[in-house]
């Protein structure tokens, strides 16, 4: 059953994506499209997330770039490409960065948190995650 919805679900983002001028709705569902792909066919949702990624920089849409860059930092790193993720990812955060998009900056940041003893992007560039550890507080003079 969930197998027929999914592609009753792709049916549908295709149809979408064929009948769509409006270019922000053709990168969004670029990005659907390849989120549906992107635990079971990498290079179809690689594909689909570097179409929208194109569109949206000949299009000038920063923020639609900065989500397919998140897209494609993601699959990079599910490959084990964690050069290509950090790269991915680091466009993404200056973008947020740069707009105190807070949402996006903590998105971007969450990509970092991962159970304990596996890679992240970050650990790429040598910078451990904080997964197991507690927060850092201030201290408190008694």
């Amino acid at each position: 059953m969930a197998l027929a919805q999914n592609q009753i679900k792709l049916d549908s983002l295709q149809l979408q994506l064929q009948n769509t001028d409006v270019d922000t709705l053709k990168i969004q569902t670029l990005i659907e499209i390849s989120n549906h792909y992107a635990t079971h066919n990498y290079i179809l949702s690689a594909e689909y997330a570097q179409k929208a990624r194109d569109l949206a920089v000949e299009k000038g849409l920063n923020n639609f770039e900065a989500k397919s860059n998140r897209v494609l930092g993601r699959i990079c790193f599910n490959i084990g490409d964690y050069k290509n993720a950090t790269t991915y990812y680091f466009q993404a955060l200056k973008f947020y960065e740069a707009q105190k998009d807070t949402s996006g900056i903590m998105a971007m940041n969450v990509n970092r948190f991962f159970p304990s003893g596996e890679k992240t992007p970050l650990h790429a560039l040598g910078i451990p995650s904080c997964v197991g550890k507690p927060p850092v507080t201030g201290t408190v003079n008694n």
